[in-house]
């Protein structure tokens, strides 16, 4: 299913390496996951999120805040396979949702081909120990390491949307499917770390290539409990890194905190 990226050959694995014809090897790490980022494709020498982002997502996700959402997932995508489907993770970080994924095929009897991409080596350590069913591989959501018509169903849960990558992967009539964090998605976290806490957009999101089918939308509450994992929580979000100090502050002299998640989803299907 791989292809190279340097010549674009179909790549087969022979032992712990991934080659093409063209005799271009890529090695599989020991933890299972394949590297297939070119060095000049690198916007860093270490791309993707980071180690501390990573534990901290973790540790939250773990915990079971977001299930509902991955429980929601697996429905959808499990009613839209048909057999032996080709599935792919687009931005997969650390293999969550992607082993639930595989979890619930197995738990309903069937197969599935899955496949995870990320930018961060970090994370996919993590995800090809999570997930031993699916292949993993670094690699770019502008740049998919797969042959045009490869996959009949591709998923991206907040992470950015190449649509001309997406379209060009999936086979005709292919669906993909795009969760975004909706308007009150964690306001109560927000509203503790800015001085006037904003809604996120809201409705259907259009796709240039793609038709939409289905939306849906989830709302429901859950607790940290802890210090510990309402800080895993602010660290796993894009608020790590631009909260003002006295918002941060704030949120340190909490104890524990009820808070909205909010998602929606929308189902599309590839044109032409």
């Amino acid at each position: 299913m791989f292809r190279c990226p340097v010549c674009g050959r179909p790549l087969a694995q022979e032992g712990k390496s991934y080659r093409c014809a063209g005799r271009h090897t890529y090695d599989i790490a020991a933890q299972g996951y394949v590297n297939l980022l070119l060095p000049q494709k690198k916007s860093s020498a270490d791309p993707g999120d980071n180690a501390e982002m990573i534990a901290a997502r973790t540790r939250f996700l773990l915990s079971g805040a977001y299930r509902p959402l991955s429980d929601a997932v697996n429905r959808l995508l499990l009613s839209q396979a048909g057999p032996a489907p080709a599935l792919l993770d687009l931005g997969c970080g650390e293999g969550y949702y992607t082993g639930r994924l595989w979890d619930a095929f197995c738990e309903a009897g069937r197969t599935a081909a899955l496949y995870g991409i990320d930018l961060s080596r970090r994370a996919l350590r993590h995800a090809a120990r999570f997930c031993l069913g699916a292949r993993f591989a670094v690699a770019s959501l502008y740049e998919l390491p797969f042959a045009d018509g490869s996959f009949d169903l591709a998923y991206n849960l907040f992470a950015p949307i190449c649509p001309q990558e997406n379209a060009r992967v999936l086979r005709p009539g292919g669906k993909l499917l795009a969760v975004y964090p909706a308007a009150k998605h964690l306001y109560e976290l927000k509203s503790i770390l800015y001085e006037h806490p904003y809604l996120n957009e809201d409705g259907i999101r259009r796709i240039e290539g793609f038709t939409p089918l289905h939306s849906e939308r989830l709302t429901y509450s859950f607790s940290c409990e802890t210090p510990e994992l309402l800080h895993a929580l602010y660290k796993m979000t894009p608020y790590y890194y631009r909260t003002p100090a006295a918002g941060a502050e704030r949120l340190d002299a909490l104890d524990r905190l009820d808070i909205t998640a909010d998602f929606s989803w929308t189902l599309y299907e590839r044109e032409g």
